[in-house]
């Protein structure tokens, strides 16, 4: 205090005098008199080095600067009442509802709170939109009284009171409240700025007791930025204010304007962040009692947790159960899927009958009923289901077509039939194998054929080869790079898979997913992939699976059946703290989370691209004015061979710009507008799929404040394979 002794906060009067230092860079201490004292509830506070109670909000003076409390680490050296630093030990976060008080001093906003130098000009800065529910206990008169502390807004509120007596009668009354101040100041700004941004922000003063040609003062002040500027200007117009160089990191900007005998203090808050370009990324893992989720630090993430031995097969084998349609390929795999089921997860079920007459033709097999004989369905009809048809018919059937072919292609096909019926034909294989410039497909059905005879180490070798010359890997998919369009891409996958899956290999259910989750046009694919997931069932060992987490020290268990998930979204708090244990069988842990992306070193896939533009009244623009409704137009293509699915597009808006949703109510042209699936701060989202007809997702935004504003990358991402991604280029706008 002035008098040098010391006094609880609580205690503190409107007039006392206190002791504070002259400024941050002097020793010097002089009296400053307390003008404003406050009392108010918070949820949760901080406490630092054991003794200093604080919200995240009040401003402490850290390693040469004032920052608010919530950016305050430990190492960090605080300024205490002697003008020397110190270190802070310890921070503390503490919940619950807890009252705190504070003080403004006049002039200098600065005062020592437990030996720790802070500031606090207190002014409106608690803009909320809560609603407040209570409940109280009326007297004789039907009245009662609640106390509401309401926040800093200037705006109509609606008080809503429903009543009931003890003998079940009810009312209800609706009567708004008005909250105004005869002066006070306007701040047109954003929340949050980019580094490098030069934002103007809008400053004004209204109220009724001002007139046209009232004068006014107003002091726009941030220590955070070492920013100090005075304007004055008439009641009810705006003024521009350069807030300059900004830094990284969050900012309070204190606006007071005086008229008169009349003030008012509006306090913003705001952050400066290097980039708001973030993109998906997925890690997988095998879950054990060690792992520790890789996740975001700052945002939250999800974890899936998933059945990796044998349930894993079951939705894919539910997906066939019920393929649709009677083609040969669709009937084997209805009923094939269903006696897999029946055998390994339901033998309640009973299988579809399979009767392949209809599609006999010269011994071998047509894809539609009563048609020629085809050699692919023919093939994978020996392939899966040789031990039931008419086996020397087909293979018949095969040597005719080994016989007359006259590529390398339909020679391998028919060697591949011909040994899944146990043919003797190693040495035509071996034959054909050492042929120079054969196709890869060839190179792939001999490797089939190979397996299925016995001879594994030459299949192994050529296996290892292929994957060595075509394999992509893509997030948790692998695809072979075979042909020129979707359909090739496919087919050696699909094939690739059951090679791998015959021979034991690792990538068999990652070829195995690429499959499962694109579409082919004109390419038989549930053949093989029945083929795949057949011959990983018979290697892998049915076992329970099931495991436990602890988080906030409660302990959960989970069992997992029939390819079932689980799924969690974690705060980084929560992702730290979180453990497993009593894990049970193979299972799987995959996260997901928002990472920033450098445009420079992306790794972008051609397969799908994005471009930007802006407009104004039909004129592709960056300049605006404050008064412009700027359309966005960002064109999108995918190539014939990107992944299937939703691709998420984001837009991230400059800072001086805001998206606009109530298209009609503005007057308009709606054609060809995209509405938002989500609006979170400055970025704007849409959900496309591959087979979107148009080619530019179209929107609207207003401006928010004048400057010279970032445009970041926009960015379009599959939401099945994150790796598949593109952006836009980055530019910049200016608002005059």
């Amino acid at each position: 205090m002035g008098n040098g002794a010391t006094k609880r906060i609580e205690d503190i009067k409107v007039g006392d005098r206190i002791k504070t230092l002259e400024s941050p860079k002097s020793t010097k201490l002089v009296s400053a008199k307390v003008t404003q004292v406050f009392e108010h509830q918070v949820a949760g506070y901080l406490l630092i080095n054991g003794h200093l109670r604080v919200t995240g909000e009040h401003n402490l003076y850290i390693n040469g600067r004032f920052l608010t409390t919530s950016e305050v680490r430990v190492g960090d050296s605080y300024l205490d009442s002697h003008g020397r630093y110190k270190k802070i030990i310890s921070v503390e976060n503490y919940s619950g509802l807890n009252t705190v008080y504070n003080f403004t001093v006049d002039k200098l906003s600065t005062y020592f709170a437990d030996g720790f130098y802070v500031h606090n000009e207190k002014g409106r800065e608690l803009f909320v939109d809560n609603a407040f529910f209570g409940s109280v206990r009326t007297g004789g008169d039907g009245r009662a009284t609640v106390d509401v502390k309401l926040p800093d807004n200037l705006t109509s509120w609606r008080i809503t009171s429903q009543a009931i007596t003890g003998d079940i009668k009810a009312g209800f009354s609706s009567s708004p409240l008005l909250v105004k101040q005869p002066f006070f100041i306007d701040a047109v700004m954003n929340t949050e700025y980019l580094l490098g941004d030069h934002p103007q922000i809008l400053v004004r003063a209204y109220g009724e007791n001002l007139s046209k040609e009232s004068q006014v003062t107003i002091k726009i002040k941030s220590d955070t930025l070492g920013l100090s500027k005075d304007i004055t200007l008439k009641a009810f117009e705006s003024a521009k204010v350069d807030l300059g160089s900004l830094t990284e990191g969050n900012h309070k900007l204190s606006i007071t304007g005086q008229s008169g005998n009349m003030s008012d203090t509006l306090i913003r808050s705001f952050k400066v962040i290097k980039s708001r370009l973030l993109a998906v990324t997925s890690v997988n893992v095998a879950l054990s009692p060690d792992t520790k989720p890789q996740g975001s630090a700052n945002a939250s993430t999800s974890l899936i947790i998933s059945d990796l031995s044998l349930g894993r097969f079951f939705p894919p084998l539910a997906n066939l159960a019920y393929t649709w349609g009677d083609r040969l390929d669709q009937r084997l795999a209805r009923t094939l899927s269903q006696e897999i089921i029946k055998s390994s997860f339901d033998d309640s079920i009973i299988p579809e009958k399979l009767d392949l007459t209809a599609f006999q033709a010269g011994g071998g097999y047509a894809l539609f009923p009563y048609s020629s004989a085809d050699l692919e369905p023919s093939t994978f009809v020996a392939a899966l289901v040789g031990d039931k048809v008419d086996q020397d018919g087909l293979a018949n059937y095969f040597f005719r077509q080994f016989s007359e072919a006259k590529d390398p292609d339909t020679a391998a096909m028919s060697l591949f039939g011909l040994s899944c019926l146990d043919q003797p034909v190693l040495l035509l294989i071996d034959n054909l194998s050492d042929e120079k410039d054969l196709t890869p497909l060839a190179r792939i059905y001999l490797a089939l054929a190979q397996v299925k005879i016995g001879d594994t180490e030459k299949a192994l070798q050529s296996y290892r080869s292929l994957i060595s010359e075509y394999s992509q890997k893509q997030d948790n998919f692998m695809y072979v790079k075979v042909g020129s369009d979707k359909d090739s891409y496919l087919q050696a996958t699909a094939l690739m898979s059951s090679l791998a899956a015959l021979l034991g290999e690792g990538d068999a259910d990652s070829l195995l997913a690429y499959t499962l989750a694109n579409s082919g046009k004109d390419v038989l694919l549930v053949s093989p992939q029945l083929i795949t997931i057949a011959a990983l069932i018979g290697n892998t060992k049915p076992e329970p699976v099931s495991f436990a987490y602890t988080l906030n020290d409660k302990k959960i268990t989970k069992r997992l059946e029939n390819g079932q998930v689980f799924k969690l979204i974690l705060s980084p708090i929560d992702l730290e703290s979180i453990t497993f244990s009593d894990i049970s069988g193979n299972v799987g842990l995959t996260t997901s989370y928002l990472a920033p992306l450098d445009p420079q070193t992306a790794a972008v896939d051609p397969s799908v691209s994005i471009n930007r533009n802006y407009s104004v009244k039909g004129k592709v623009t960056n300049n605006f004015t404050p008064s412009d409704l700027i359309k966005i137009s960002l064109p999108i293509s995918f190539k014939e061979v990107s992944q299937d699915g939703c691709y998420q597009v984001s837009d991230l808006l400059p800072s001086g710009l805001k998206p606009v949703t109530a298209v009609f109510s503005l007057g308009l042209d709606s054609t060809n507008i995209w509405y938002p699936y989500e609006i979170n701060g400055q970025k704007v989202s849409f959900c496309v799929g591959k087979d979107h007809k148009g080619n530019t997702i179209n929107y609207y935004a207003r401006v928010v404040s004048g400057g010279d504003y970032q445009s970041e990358s926009a960015l379009i991402q599959s939401l099945i394979s994150p790796s598949v991604y593109n952006l836009s280029p980055a530019g910049a706008v200016s608002i005059k």
